[in-house]
């Protein structure tokens, strides 16, 4: 019901919509962090800083409709009717573009909601007492045997 055309209705049908599983309880996840949503009861609801970002942004960033094209532009990679710089180069000018546009809107569409300041927090280093980033270890790789024939 949010889709533009029939033919992104149907490459959203055939890949099973947006995401998978896994991604999509971790992004939902993520927008109950960041004060996007909210529980109420049993029901999910956005919060007035969720809609304030979704208003602010342009429709091609708000609907499935793009999606289903980056899913079209794949599928043509895996079939090698395209290529990877030829799926990549638009896609990241046009995402630089949608930051730009993000960055005047944001603010003015946020003005005045609670909450507004309070910020995300970066994941980063763990600071020691001392003030200084922690030290952290790479994780431990595992090799696997080579078994002889």
């Amino acid at each position: 019901r949010y889709v533009s055309s029939a033919e992104i209705r149907k490459t959203l049908k055939e890949t099973d919509g947006l995401g998978t599983e896994a991604t999509r309880a971790g992004i939902i996840e993520l927008l109950f962090r960041r004060n996007f949503l909210q529980r109420t009861g049993k029901q999910i609801r956005s919060t007035d800083i969720g809609r304030g970002l979704i208003n602010s942004l342009p429709e091609s960033a708000i609907t499935p409709d793009m999606t289903a094209l980056w899913e079209q532009q794949l599928n043509a990679i895996s079939q090698r009717e395209l290529n990877y710089q030829g799926f990549m180069q638009p896609l990241n000018h046009h995402l630089l573009a949608l930051i730009e546009q993000a960055k005047q809107y944001i603010p003015t569409a946020l003005q005045g909601l609670k909450g507004q300041g309070a910020g995300f927090k970066k994941k980063g280093a763990k600071k020691s007492s001392g003030g200084k980033p922690s030290a952290r270890k790479p994780p431990a790789r595992k090799y696997a045997k080579k078994i002889k024939s």
